[in-house]
């Protein structure tokens, strides 16, 4: 009966407050619709602080026991739907990535034509094979180039030049 009485206390003294609050506030401008709409949601929730605490779960009871076989089948399960979940998603952007980075690499001057294979890690591309139609000099930049769009050091980029007669692959 306490409880009670110390709730309607609060409800009852945030109301006073929140009324003498919004007889302050100005009628011009949208600050008092605004203020309106916090003050209801202030009320709200004072109000429903008790039902919310007589409807809280009990989270211990819902969770899976904590045996050592158990949690290991979990997250090995957990991160094989990860990573079916994830499997169509990374292969669109792996390919997009790796258009991307051919129509920038067909910007850089004496590159005729540009072929990437993309080789994706744990979270990021692991590795990346760029086959390019130019000339020789050119590699060392195409290798940065490549680096730095992807994220990953130049020795995972391996960058194959071919001259123009020779097949790209």
């Amino acid at each position: 009966m306490e409880q009670l009485r110390s709730w309607l206390k609060t409800v009852t003294g945030l109301v006073i407050i929140l009324g003498v609050l919004e007889t302050l506030l100005p009628d011009a401008g949208g600050v008092k619709g605004f203020a309106k709409l916090v003050f209801g949601l202030a009320l709200m929730a004072a109000i429903l602080q008790p039902v919310l605490a007589l409807v809280s779960l009990d989270w211990a009871v819902v969770a899976p026991p904590e045996t050592g076989v158990g949690q290991d089948n979990w997250l090995a399960t957990a991160e094989r739907l990860q990573a079916k979940g994830a499997a169509p998603l990374l292969a669109a952007v792996e390919d997009s990535a790796a258009r991307q980075l051919q129509s920038l690499l067909l910007t850089v001057d004496g590159v005729e034509e540009a072929l990437v294979e993309l080789t994706p890690g744990s979270g990021q591309m692991e590795e990346a094979t760029v086959v390019v139609q130019g000339s020789g000099e050119i590699a060392p930049r195409i290798r940065r180039i490549a680096a730095y769009y992807l994220d990953i050091p130049e020795s995972k980029v391996k960058v194959r030049i071919t001259s123009k007669g020779e097949p790209g692959e």
